[in-house]
């Protein structure tokens, strides 16, 4: 009788990450020849052939997401991600799989670190942890993607640029940045030799564009969108839920693009103009369509500086209208609304938008001087017409 054919040798370690075939043992050698063994074949036992669906959890963990167009970033499986997930012993639950797939389809935002994290970690490997065990993991790789920063400077030490022309492209645009005149293609300083935001505290940002946002505003303030969960999962689409991005005593800076992840704060532009670039530079309405530039106060208030994380990186591409962060905006802080219209965003960068003639600020109630208050209409006067924001007062980049 021919000698047995001994069991496949599995290896284990970095063997097993590589996704490839395992050769089969050789067959065991006697005296004499072994004329009457037949040869193996190929997908049975005795060639150590694992299977199909087994291989797959031999990949890298990256291998169980795909980023597709108009797919919820915490459904974005690849083509046997639910397979190499869920199917077998050990699968991972539903939830920690969403929450896998939200950081994954986040990595171009980051800087390469995030490797390091999960380069080393097979699917095999992630299924046999714990469930600490895994989200441990994933908040490792957060980490490694947007850097944590506490709300613990006052409005009144910001940056503020005391110049009132920038020194060069890159620098920031001092606050009160608008045209010259109605209509001119040139802008200026509009107060010179003074910093507007260190001492009135006014900020801008675009929020919502229908009734519901008035009251919504108007009653509650402005808290961190991350906090509304079915926002998050609905129209983000991002599982973040019980991972290290739900501190909301900090906000999260992108380490690639060190922009901030915009739902981890309530963020406000130091200039008017500013405040029109968002949410989408793109947005382009069409005939009643519009949205609301809010004012708020933000004198006294403790924040993280966007702007001088950005000007403290030296190479980094920061937002030159100058971009603050607070953990919330009290209701009683939210001074007037005024309504705008976008006009999209032209091919070779920047964007668009209208401030009609007869648009005029709505002030609610809240916390106002006079000086506050006349610094808003005035800004609001320089900015009425047809704007095209270039993309140099955008993203510096040259």
């Amino acid at each position: 009788m021919p000698p047995p054919v001994p069991p496949p040798i599995i290896p284990s370690g970095p063997q097993l990450q590589t996704g490839t075939l395992i050769n089969p043992a050789p067959l065991p050698r006697s005296g004499a020849p072994d004329r009457g063994a037949p040869p193996p074949r190929l997908g049975v036992p005795g060639a150590a052939a694992l299977s199909a669906a087994d291989r797959r959890l031999d990949r890298n963990i990256t291998d169980v997401c795909k980023r597709q167009p108009g797919v919820l970033p915490r459904m974005s499986f690849s083509t046997f991600g639910r397979e190499m997930l869920f199917d077998g012993a050990n699968p991972v639950s539903a939830q920690m799989a969403e929450r896998l797939l939200t950081c994954l389809c986040a990595t171009p935002l980051g800087n390469n670190d995030w490797q390091t994290v999960t380069g080393p970690c097979s699917v095999r490997q992630f299924r046999a942890l714990s469930a600490d065990g895994q989200l441990a993991l994933i908040n490792r790789v957060w980490n490694a993607l947007a850097t944590a920063h506490a709300f613990d400077m006052p409005t009144e030490q910001m940056c503020d640029p005391e110049y009132d022309t920038p020194p060069n492209n890159r620098a920031p645009l001092p606050s009160s940045w608008c045209p010259v005149s109605p209509g001119a293609a040139s802008h200026h300083k509009r107060l010179a030799g003074r910093q507007p935001w260190r001492t009135l505290g006014i900020g801008f940002r675009v929020d919502g564009a229908d009734q519901s946002a008035i009251d919504r505003n108007t009653s509650q303030g402005f808290t961190q969108q991350r906090l509304t969960r079915p926002f998050m999962l609905g129209v983000r689409g991002q599982e973040i839920e019980g991972t290290v991005l739900m501190n909301q005593a900090q906000a999260r800076v992108w380490t690639g693009n060190r922009d901030i992840f915009n739902e981890s704060a309530v963020c406000v532009s130091r200039n008017f103009f500013g405040a029109t670039a968002f949410p989408e530079r793109e947005t382009d309405h069409k005939g009643a369509e519009g949205a609301y530039v809010w004012a708020v106060n933000c004198a006294g208030l403790w924040g993280f500086d966007t702007e001088g994380y950005q000007v403290g990186l030296g190479n980094a591409s920061q937002w030159r209208p100058g971009e603050k962060a607070f953990a919330s905006i009290a209701v009683d802080r939210v001074i007037g609304y005024v309504r705008i219209q976008r006009r999209g965003a032209p091919a070779e960068g920047g964007w668009r938008f209208d401030v009609p003639d007869d648009a005029h600020w709505v002030f609610t109630g809240g916390r106002v001087s006079v000086a506050q208050r006349t610094y808003m209409v005035d800004e609001l006067n320089a900015w009425r017409g047809r704007h095209v924001i270039p993309a140099l007062f955008d993203f510096a980049t040259a």
